[in-house]
């Protein structure tokens, strides 16, 4: 998705034309090409959660288990001493 603008500015508002950019599949502003390729084919997430960290949600995004489930409750390159979060 490009945010490139799209309208048009005039010399007054009835002039000009709003541009707004298409959300993806999802609603958001970010360019997801893949999950929208994903979704086009008829598999759609709902009722997911993200976490505060980037490694953990994408944890949960690939293997559709909790991020504790799978290891990744903390920052990956902090090891904390504990079983399955290092």
């Amino acid at each position: 998705m490009s945010n490139q603008f799209k309208g048009s500015i005039g010399r007054t508002w009835q002039d000009s034309k709003a541009w707004w950019p298409q959300p993806s599949c999802y609603g958001g502003p970010i360019d997801t090409p893949n999950i929208d390729k994903i979704a086009a084919n008829g598999l759609l997430y709902n009722n997911w959660h993200t976490t505060a960290l980037c490694g953990s949600t994408r944890a949960c995004l690939l293997t559709g288990h909790n991020h504790h489930s799978v290891g990744m409750a903390a920052v990956t390159n902090i090891a904390t001493g504990f079983p399955g979060y290092q």
